[in-house]
């Protein structure tokens, strides 16, 4: 048993000291020479159309990008004079003196009339403590007595 516990314990460790290990450098690719071919007629003619392309590309970058520089530039002056128009437009107005407020009319307080409670639809006159019908008028409206002998008593149906 010990034996084989031993072996065991043997070829893990040899695994992972294998697994470890750096691998092995590689051969370095071969790089083959390429013949330069020179004299070979109508290169340089070639050669000059490549350089005029190449030449045309960057002037065509070149104005591309002033142009976007033209473009960011008019952009920021069309925010700068939107700024400066908000700025005038909402100007706070001159310092005025607070005026005092209108007076405000008040309602002069009637007197409520509370309601009798064996009898649905009366209220009692504040007044003259009679009972008054006031079946169908809304509540919170202005009423008179017509029994009441003072027309200028005038109450409030709760």
């Amino acid at each position: 048993m010990t034996v084989l516990r031993n072996i065991i314990a043997l070829t893990a460790t040899l695994f992972i000291v294998v697994s470890c290990a750096p691998a092995p450098p590689e051969a370095a690719p071969v790089i083959e020479a390429i013949p330069v071919v020179r004299n070979v007629p109508g290169q340089a003619a070639a050669a000059k159309a490549a350089e005029e392309r190449a030449e045309a590309r960057a002037k065509a970058r070149k104005r591309a990008q002033e142009k976007k520089k033209k473009e960011l530039a008019r952009r920021a002056e069309a925010r700068r004079k939107a700024i400066e128009a908000k700025k005038t437009r909402f100007e706070a107005p001159a310092y005025r003196e607070p005026q005092a407020p209108a007076p405000v009319k008040k309602k002069p307080s009637l007197p409520v009339a509370k309601a009798i409670p064996s009898k649905p639809g009366f209220v009692f006159n504040p007044y003259t403590y009679d009972p008054v019908d006031v079946r169908g008028v809304p509540s919170g409206s202005t009423v008179i007595d017509p029994n009441d002998p003072d027309k200028s008593h005038q109450f409030i149906v709760k």
